[in-house]
């Protein structure tokens, strides 16, 4: 699959469709509705290519980091972010890293894009709280943390310290999810079908 898509590249237009590709593969848990959001990292000359061809998704997104030729943008879905936001776990855990269990949705994103803006200027520590706004499970990134990234059980779309059975479950999910983007991206059918039949 790789090889075809660097195949099609060379003018705008193809750009554009390995674009589509890029965010189908990476975003396919995020498009079919079984995570709330993902990170993805593009060339800063892509970026208007990538908002054109989510803005009749419903997805949106967020610019966390920008350096001379990258950017690293925050794609989610705000009605399940929203929801998972809510949960008490992710409250809590958030609330030990200056999150208040008053603040919106909105309000949260922008915490993030601050703290995280704040890492890349060196005047603090990776804001590991990414990982509950992307939907890992709270005890893993607690485990992460304390482990400093080492003894985890399990290495699939994030470190796993505990129920190891939960985590391979939801990775077998998120291949398949990438499958089936794949498939109709290759059966002609745009992102926003994709998202809509979900």
């Amino acid at each position: 699959m790789i090889v075809k898509i660097l195949s099609i590249a060379g003018n705008k237009k193809s750009s554009a469709r390995v674009m589509k590709y890029v965010i189908g593969i990476q975003c396919a848990p995020v498009l079919l509705g079984l995570k709330t959001a993902n990170t993805i990292s593009v060339c800063k000359t892509d970026v208007g290519s990538l908002l054109g061809i989510i803005s009749d998704t419903g997805l949106l997104a967020l610019k966390l980091y920008e350096c001379k030729e990258k950017c690293i943008l925050f794609i989610y879905r705000q009605d399940l972010i929203r929801r998972h936001l809510e949960k008490k776990d992710v409250r809590v855990f958030l609330s030990d890293f200056g999150y208040f269990s008053m603040m919106n949705t909105e309000k949260c994103l922008y915490k993030l894009v601050q703290r995280f803006q704040e890492y890349t200027r060196r005047e603090r520590v990776f804001p590991h709280e990414l990982g509950a706004f992307l939907q890992y499970p709270v005890e893993d990134i607690k485990g992460f943390i304390r482990n400093n990234g080492k003894n985890c059980l399990l290495s699939g779309y994030w470190k796993v310290y505990q129920n190891e059975e939960y985590a391979k479950k939801t990775f077998e999910n998120y291949d398949n999810a990438k499958r089936t983007v794949i498939y109709s991206l290759e059966q002609g059918y745009m992102l926003s079908d994709i998202v809509r039949s979900t």
